[in-house]
This record gives structure tokens, C-alpha cells and sequence, in this order.
């Protein structure tokens, strides 16, 4: 604990630009040359995410750089500061097809979220409910609320807080079978304020009525915690609290919480129950992130958003979303037990990778409400064999169904006017596709290898097929109207046609 924070950028894209990528990424590794870096002509697009000197370079020590398969890699820092947008512009101007990730969470400073920028332009930005934790070198003691529309939250915690600073009794541990009581001190749980963190020798926690915030930290890596009560006055459990607690089995979580702090169950690898209260309006980034026994979860309505990894790598199995809940970038990527996933209407979005690699998931009902699916939201998920897209669907981000190599079959609402890149790229048993006039453009890899692919009627609306836009659909015939752009790109790229 007290370390300094990890960020990432993570890089997608095709092979051959990630393979030179890695190499430019290995030297910039080893000689710590960043004078090629250029600033952005503009910040606009991101302004409100970085502020003050977060600008500069300053501060980057790379730890290493992983390729996770053939089209991703991530570039990972340790570092006291987010990650620089100034690396991932100039980066994506030299490699203009892979798509950059810079993801920041930087506690001091009072932002988190991630940006996807492709050649030179911001795409998204995506930032999510952070409160300002203590114990940090500037303003540490200053609370603050970062989302926009909730400043009641943010009084309501600095009430909290305000209250907190009084003596609330004394604290119950059990050490290997000895009952301590330890006083309780203006943070609550003692002058340390990293608490218990990795101690071996606590086996059980009782925590005293009057306490309303269980601290940072407070119960992190203590491995043989099998038994934690917290009483009906705790309204805040924060940051990493109980992460890495593998011998913790079940919580009772009482109905006076309110928020669940980022990674506040990470790593609990035997937890199987757990039940969030219908009060809860937040939990936050990582929460549940590798709960691997845990299996089921029921939403409460009162949640807001799910946010990044909140339950990536669980153990889950079935899944209803509320629909008031907003799904936020891998929220559950790598469940791979998850089976089935019913989203009730009112949202707009799947966010970025929401269900990317649930292997087992074979059943999704997607709500009539959604728009637009984000990039790569369920690449990877092998087992998916059909998907109905609700009608009012407009965008399909990049790599949304790549990889879903079980499915057969696929309709493209009339409203998507662009198939982006690689949106189906490796479905290998991908074999009838529907497309509806409208359609305007086909990108780059966007039914790559889908070598089942027999036929395609292509819409006399679409003017623009990317040369690798059917690449490795070796049996495949082209269906196009006469005089059409489908035929003529058909007839340049030697591709079987029929004409209509």
C-alpha cells in the first residue's frame, strides 16, 4: 500500500501494425527517449479530464509491456501521474488504424477513466463517479464529488466525514482465536490509516455501532479473514477495504450503505455471497474485479452505473441489469461461467468491452432503448450464437462481435449506416448476413476470416468497402445491384459477384 499508482495504455488493432508498434514500444522501453512526443494541436475534447501540469511526460517509468494477443498490447506505467495524452496522440498519428486507450486513475488529482484516440482524434472519453480519497500529499483532506450531477452526494460525504471525527468506541479483531479491542481514533479505525493491511493474524472483525466509514485500506490482504459484521450505521465502504481478503466467504452488507469504493472486494477470490443493498447508489471501478466464486449478484435499482471492471473475472452465471443501471466499459468482461444477461430497457449503450471475453454467454436479450454498442463490447464471446439488434441501433463500434466465433447468423438494423472495423473480423462461423439499404460504408476487417461466409447482398446505398473488408472469405460471392459501388469494388478485388 502507499505505492504509486498503475496506469495503462492499452493499443487494438491488426496484427502487422501491432507487431511494429511492439518493436517502436521496446526501444522507447529500454532508451527512455521521449523527445519525439508531440503536443496536440487541441485539449478541447479533453477538457475536465486532465488539469493543472498533467500535460507533461514527466514522472513515466515503464514496467513492462505485454502483448495480450495478436491485435492488442498494452504499454503499462508506474507513475505518479495519469497517463500522458501527449504519448497516446502522437502514437496514434504514426499508427493511424490501431486505436489508443490511454486509462488514467489518479486518486490525488481527482479524475479516473480512460480515452480512445485513432489517428490524432479523440473518439470517446469516459469518466466515472471518483470521490478524493485521504492521506494524499496535496489536499489530501479534501473531499470532492466528480461527477457532475451529483453534488448532493458529494455534501452528503463530506457530512459523513464531518461526523467521523469524533471517538466512536472501540473495535473488536480477533487475532488467531484472541479477542483485542483496539480504540477507534478521528479516522475511525486508528492513526494508521492503511489500518490492518496484509496482517496474517486477523481472522474476524466486529465493528462497533456509531462507525459510518470503513477506511481505505483498512482490511487489505489479510488472507485468513473468514468473518467481517458490520453493524447498520456504516455508509461508506472505501477504496480497496477488504480487497485481497481470499479467505472471506460472505458479507452482509447493511442497508445504511450507500457506496462501495473502487476495488473494495478485488481479489476476494472465495466470496460467494454478498448482497448489495437497495440503497446503494454507486459501486465503483474493480469492486467485485476476480470474486471468482462469485455467482450470482441481484442489482438493486438505486445503482446508477456499473463502471470499469466492477465485476470483470467473476464467477457469475446469470445476469439482470435494472434498467436505470448504466453498463460501463468491462464491467463484465472475463466472466467466463456467464451464461445469459437480460438488460432492461431505459439505457442508451453497451459500453466499451462490457462482455468482451464471457466465453459460456449464449444468451443476451438487448433492450429496444440501445443505440449504440461500443467497441469490442462482446469480442471473445465464443459461444454467443445469435444476437437480435434492436431496430433503433445506429452504431456499432469497432470489434464489437469479433472473435464470436459460434455466431451464425446476424441482421444489421436500418438505422447503422457504417459497419466499422472488424466488427465481425474472425467469426469464423459467421455464414448469412443481413444488410439493409442505408448502409453506407463497410471498414477495415469488418468480416474478416469469416471464412463461412458464403454469400453477401450488398445495399446499393453503401459507397465506401474498405480493400480488407472481406479478407480471408475465400468462397465468398458478392450479391450487388448494376452499376453499383458494391459491384465495382467486387469486380478490383477479384471477388466472385452476381449481379442483381
Amino acid at each position: 500500500m502507499g505505492d504509486e499508482i498503475s496506469n495503462e495504455l492499452e493499443i487494438e488493432g491488426n496484427n502487422e501494425d501491432i507487431d511494429k508498434l511492439e518493436s517502436l514500444l521496446l526501444r522507447i522501453y529500454k532508451n527512455q527517449d521521449y523527445s519525439w512526443v508531440v503536443e496536440p494541436p487541441s485539449f478541447s475534447d479533453l477538457e475536465g479530464i486532465y488539469s493543472g501540469d498533467q500535460y507533461g511526460f514527466t514522472g513515466w517509468r515503464p514496467e513492462g509491456i505485454g502483448k495480450k494477443n495478436p491485435n492488442s498490447l498494452n504499454f503499462s506505467f508506474t507513475t505518479a501521474e495519469a497517463p500522458d495524452v501527449h504519448f497516446s496522440y502522437a502514437l496514434s498519428c504514426m499508427f493511424p488504424r490501431l486505436l489508443f486507450i490511454p486509462k488514467y486513475n489518479q486518486y490525488y488529482y481527482n479524475y479516473q477513466g480512460y480515452v480512445l484516440i485513432k489517428n490524432g482524434k479523440v473518439i470517446e472519453k469516459h469518466e466515472y463517479p471518483f470521490i478524493m480519497e485521504r492521506g494524499g500529499d496535496s489536499d489530501s483532506d479534501d473531499i470532492y464529488d466528480y461527477m457532475t450531477n451529483s453534488g448532493n452526494f458529494e455534501d452528503y460525504y463530506k457530512e459523513v466525514y464531518e461526523d467521523e471525527r469524533e471517538h466512536h468506541g472501540d473495535f473488536w479483531i480477533t487475532l488467531k482465536g484472541e479477542r483485542e479491542k483496539i480504540p477507534i481514533a478521528q479516522e475511525g479505525f486508528g492513526d494508521n490509516w492503511w489500518g490492518w493491511y496484509e496482517s496474517p493474524e486477523i481472522i474476524s472483525v466486529e465493528i462497533p455501532n456509531g462507525v459510518k466509514v470503513i477506511p481505505l485500506g483498512a482490511f487489505q490482504s489479510c488472507i485468513n479473514l473468514v468473518n467481517v459484521i458490520i453493524p447498520d450505521c456504516v455508509k461508506i465502504i472505501e477504496r480497496v477495504a477488504f480487497a485481497g481478503c481470499s479467505s472471506l466467504k460472505s458479507i452482509k452488507i447493511p442497508g445504511s450503505v450507500k457506496w462501495i469504493g473502487p476495488r473494495a472486494f478485488k481479489g476476494c477470490t472465495n466470496l460467494s455471497t454478498i448482497k448489495i443493498p437497495s440503497g446503494v447508489k454507486w459501486i465503483n471501478e474493480g469492486t467485485f474485479d476476480g470474486c471468482v466464486r462469485l455467482e450470482s449478484i441481484q442489482i438493486p435499482s438505486s445503482i446508477e452505473i456499473i463502471p470499469s471492471g466492477s465485476f470483470r473475472g467473476s464467477g457469475l452465471r446469470t445476469l439482470n441489469i435494472p434498467k436505470s443501471v448504466e453498463i460501463g466499459e468491462r464491467a463484465f468482461s472475463e466472466c467466463s461461467n456467464l451464461t445469459s444477461v437480460i438488460i432492461l430497457g431505459g439505457r442508451k449503450k453497451i459500453d466499451w468491452r462490457a462482455f468482451s471475453d464471457c466465453a459460456s454467454l449464449n444468451n443476451i436479450k438487448i433492450p429496444v432503448s440501445i443505440v449504440e454498442i461500443g467497441i469490442q463490447a462482446f469480442r471473445g464471446c465464443v459461444n454467443l450464437t445469435s444476437i437480435t439488434l434492436p431496430a433503433k441501433l445506429s452504431k456499432i463500434g469497432e470489434g464489437a462481435f469479433s472473435v464470436c466465433t459460434g455466431l451464425s447468423s446476424i441482421e444489421i438494423p436500418k438505422g447503422v449506416r457504417l459497419i466499422d472495423a472488424w466488427t465481425f473480423k474472425d467469426c469464423s462461423g459467421l455464414s448469412s448476413v443481413n444488410l439493409f439499404e442505408g448502409l453506407e460504408e463497410i471498414g477495415e476487417g469488418a468480416f474478416e476470416n469469416c471464412t463461412c461466409l458464403k454469400d453477401i447482398a450488398i445495399p446499393g446505398s453503401v459507397v465506401k468497402i474498405d480493400s480488407s473488408a472481406f479478407a480471408g472469405c475465400a468462397n465468398l460471392v458478392i450479391h450487388a445491384l448494376k452499376d453499383s459501388y458494391a459491384l465495382g469494388y467486387a469486380q478490383e478485388n477479384k471477388i466472385d459477384f452476381i449481379e442483381k
